[in-house]
């Protein structure tokens, strides 16, 4: 027989052999995936626990298929399912303890969705760290303040952000006096409503945004000093360090505030002045903001008072909108007025009125003062030689627009150094000068615009350039109640 007919018959055979009695053999199962940890065991000594924030890495493998996710489980509570290979984890720590040992098992699944039935098991001694905070210097208030007021601060954990759990804040009371605000609040203002009691209730605001929390802080003491005090609270319950800021609080007690932005040795009695003038149109009640420090020199602004608190936003604005009528007295253009348009914002928003009285200098037309003032630059382009400008004495400021203006004489010296206004579109001219070129040869007339007061085209602002001082003293009381009086509505 040849040895092709060998195969041919031995290929037959095993055909009818397979047809008839089909494959033999035992059915092998699915066999489960195993799971394995990066470090199986942690021996350490009590005091020496690793951070309740830690990684962890595992893998799996499956003998007949593939591995398709885990499930992890901490304290042998709920398996959560991961595609992930590591994570990290916070792990948790019985509340008023400050250590434990958190089992943590691992178990693969493969692509029959059948799992490791003996999960990788490691068991973590853990301690808890204090979380931490501290005060942002930028965010706190001035040494002084009124009703408003706000802070800010950093809390931290060395086991992780996701440990902390909320901050607690109380003022002058750390024993009764603790509220809480939500994890991620970092920022907080108080808005005391008006009373007459020595003690008060602020309302807390969190965030830039201001938003209302529902959450009261009491106790705050009125016309006195107050320490606030801040910690952070982890979620195990460990608290940091309570930090403390004191600062005085004073009461509002009437609707015209009186900044004085002074920096001249004569900063007192010109505040002194400024309320007598009040005082003699019938404004009795005021309240001070003393914004004296700080000097402006060599064309370089004066840096913002300590007395505005730094948060312009929502903390100074607000602070301001509280009074309906704000008295600006300066000596210099390039102090705190330089930051109003800022400062004021929610002031005018809520219909507030603001008279100014600052002497005029010169300054360039892109200066940030003219986004702010009722005029659009000072002095007078193309005058031929001027070397400034000069209002020459015992002339009339004369009343402009405004005929019931009560007349006003300057003094018995020529005043210099200050610069006419140039005012915006719609402004109200209320008083003019007599103003003359000073030039090398002498000085000529000037026949430029000659407004020392105006008022904006909203009427919420009246503006008065020159230095009150300087004019007939008899003169001033009349013409200061008219411009905020009788022009802006001054009232107790």
């Amino acid at each position: 027989m040849t040895r092709a007919l060998v195969i041919v018959l031995a290929a037959t055979a095993l055909s009818v052999s397979c047809s008839d009695t089909g494959l033999n053999g035992v059915r092998k199962d699915n066999l489960p995936p195993r799971t394995y940890l990066s470090v199986e065991s942690i021996n350490r000594p009590d005091d020496n626990r690793l951070n309740s924030q830690v990684r962890v890495r595992w893998w799996g493998d499956d003998p007949d298929g593939y591995i398709t996710g885990y499930e992890f489980s901490l304290q042998n509570g709920a398996w959560q399912h991961t595609t992930k290979t590591d994570s990290l984890f916070i792990l948790p720590i019985p509340v008023g303890s400050d250590r434990a040992d958190v089992n943590f098992r691992v178990r693969a699944i493969d692509n029959a969705d059948v799992r490791d039935p003996n999960p990788a098991v490691i068991t973590f001694p853990i301690i808890n760290s204090k979380p931490a905070l501290s005060f942002r210097i930028t965010e706190l208030p001035s040494d002084t303040t009124y009703q408003v007021f706000s802070f800010g601060w950093n809390a931290t954990d060395p086991d992780g952000a996701a440990n902390l759990a909320y901050t607690e804040i109380a003022v002058n009371d750390t024993l009764n006096g603790w509220i809480s605000l939500p994890q991620g609040v970092d920022f907080m203002t108080v808005s005391i409503g008006s009373g007459s009691g020595t003690t008060a209730t602020g309302d807390v605001r969190v965030g830039k945004a201001f938003v209302e929390s529902g959450l009261r802080l009491q106790g705050i003491r009125m016309d006195a000093d107050n320490t606030f005090y801040a910690r952070s609270v982890d979620q195990a319950g460990a608290k940091s360090p309570a930090m403390a800021k004191t600062w005085h609080v004073k009461r509002q007690t009437s609707r015209v505030l009186v900044i004085s932005d002074l920096s001249s040795p004569d900063a007192l009695a010109r505040l002194n002045a400024a309320r007598g003038y009040l005082n003699a149109a019938g404004v009795t009640a005021v309240d001070v903001i003393f914004a004296n420090d700080g000097v402006a020199t060599g064309g370089f602004k004066s840096p913002m008072s300590a007395a505005f608190q730094r948060t312009i936003d929502p903390t100074m604005s607000r602070a301001l909108a509280r009074w309906d009528y704000i008295y600006w007295l300066s000596n210099d253009l390039d102090r705190n007025i330089t930051y109003a348009l800022d400062l004021t914002v929610d002031f005018f928003r809520n219909g507030g009125k603001m008279f100014i009285n600052i002497a005029t200098k010169n300054l360039p037309s892109s200066d940030p003062v003219f986004l702010f003032l009722p005029f659009e630059r000072l002095g007078a382009p193309g005058v031929t030689g001027a070397l400034g400008f000069l209002v020459q004495a015992n002339t009339n400021v004369s009343p402009a627009d405004v005929p019931s203006a009560p007349p006003v004489r300057i003094g018995s010296a020529n005043i210099t150094g200050i610069y006419p206004l140039v005012p915006t579109g719609g402004y109200i001219a209320l008083y003019n000068a007599v103003w003359r070129v000073r030039t090398l040869l002498g000085s000529q007339a000037f026949t430029g615009n000659p407004a020392v007061a105006v008022k904006n085209s909203d009427g919420n602002m009246v503006f008065l350039g020159v230095d009150v001082n300087t004019l007939n003293p008899a003169d001033v009381p009349a013409m200061i109640g008219f411009l905020t009086v009788n022009q802006l509505g001054f009232q107790n």
